[in-house]
């Protein structure tokens, strides 16, 4: 590997990282936001449920059932993982850092790859990080989606309930 392709794996591996985080940060600010609409929305329903409709209450219901779809999705997305269950050992994520026996084991089989070894490690690193961020950005869009069933159903029972 010359050193452009390196420095090329190398932003590659930034670049997959930074997404990762920045999913990781969505995902919280979405849970955040979704918990307290939920406390919020399920505090109003406590006094307003009683003595309403069929209409308004299967909309609240679902609208409060969207809300926990939402923030399951999004705790999913935070939920930390370190690789892929199907991913094959390697020496980038802590678990198969901590398979070694002992640090000096570890650096023992690193000293033991070969030029093409590494490249191979850090290629799959990569990969690996790509589909963790797929994973993630899945569930961050279906959370996403949730939410906004949540609020659009909270809306209409809103309406309903005053009109």
């Amino acid at each position: 590997m010359n050193d452009e392709q390196e420095a090329f794996v190398y932003a590659v591996q930034d670049h997959l990282n930074t997404y990762i985080r920045v999913a990781d940060r969505k995902a919280s600010i979405l849970l955040t936001a979704q918990l307290a609409f939920l406390g919020l929305f399920s505090n109003a329903l406590r006094t307003l449920f009683p003595g309403t409709g069929l209409v308004f209450q299967a909309l609240a219901i679902l609208s409060a059932g969207a809300g926990v779809a939402g923030i399951f999705l999004a705790g999913w997305v935070v939920y930390p993982r370190t690789q892929p269950p199907d991913a094959d050992e390697g020496f980038f994520f802590w678990d198969d850092i901590l398979a070694h026996t002992t640090a000096a084991d570890y650096g023992e089989a690193l000293t033991g790859l070969e030029t093409d070894g590494v490249h191979d490690e850090l290629t799959s690193e990569n990969y690996t990080l790509a589909e963790v961020a797929q994973e993630k950005y899945h569930y961050l869009r279906w959370s996403l989606r949730a939410t906004a069933v949540m609020i659009i159903l909270a809306c209409i029972s809103g309406g309903i309930y005053l009109f």
